[in-house]
């Protein structure tokens, strides 16, 4: 920041005194990352094709290719980066599939805005 110690401080004392409003806590709850992981394996245990659920699980949950690949059998990461390419690909050029990608956001982000448990315990009141 700019400006002397004086500016700090009323800077410091005006954010400290602004209560918290709802909007902070819906985006705390969507960018905790265990929620964002546990939505996306619900919805991929949804899905029945493979390239979907490990889509939503990397590029929605935030999981490691690695450990994606490992839990469908596949030795390291590299299987993933390969679905991954040709499902983002595939999208760009069929308007069904990324209509498809579109909806999953959707529900995405919907099962992150709603309480269905899968925020941890120590997050106190939300």
């Amino acid at each position: 920041m700019l400006g002397g110690e004086d500016f700090l401080a009323r800077i410091k004392k005006r954010v400290q005194a602004k209560e918290r409003g709802e909007e902070v806590r819906w985006v705390s709850r969507a960018d905790h990352p265990d929620r964002r992981e546990a939505a996306a394996r619900k919805l991929a245990r949804e899905e029945k094709e493979r390239p979907w659920q490990v889509w939503l699980r990397v590029t929605l949950g935030g999981e490691r290719k690695v450990e994606v690949a490992r839990s469908y059998g596949y030795r390291d990461g590299s299987a993933v980066t390969h679905i991954l390419k040709r499902l983002a690909w595939a999208a760009k050029t069929t308007p069904v599939l990324q209509t498809q990608m579109t909806e999953l956001k959707t529900q995405h982000e919907r099962i992150l805005s709603s309480f269905n448990g899968l925020l941890p315990k120590s997050r106190g009141k939300y």
